[in-house]
């Protein structure tokens, strides 16, 4: 179910009559889109040690449920967190955590910005 405000139209609009008697309208304020940060499930599903670099190269799998099916996405090389890290710092793109509990500290800091 999706709130309006009291103010729009089912379709987000506020309708008006114009100086010159025109019917108009503007999308209304509650149109705009939030953006709303949560965690979200990996689990790592390879390693290997880059005889070049010396590195270890791990890839982890993105798991979202969509429309009741499992989807995954690799990625290469997250960071993970640990406590020392400010917030202000971290790279929400590469940024892994170890539980769930650190993360949603993590989002609720970027929803309250």
């Amino acid at each position: 179910m999706v709130d309006y405000c009291d103010q729009c139209d089912d379709d987000r609009r506020i309708y008006y009559t114009t100086p010159l008697g025109k019917e108009a309208y503007e999308s209304c304020n509650c149109s705009k889109g939030v953006v709303k940060y949560t965690p979200k499930e990996c689990s790592l599903y390879s390693f290997k040690l880059d005889n070049d670099s010396k590195n270890v190269l791990a890839w982890y799998k993105l798991h979202e449920d969509y429309n009741e099916e499992w989807f995954e996405e690799s990625f290469l090389n997250k960071e993970m967190h640990d406590d020392s890290m400010k917030f202000e710092d971290i790279n929400r793109y590469r940024q892994l955590f170890k539980t769930k509990k650190d993360c949603q500290k993590y989002c609720d800091w970027l929803n309250e910005k």
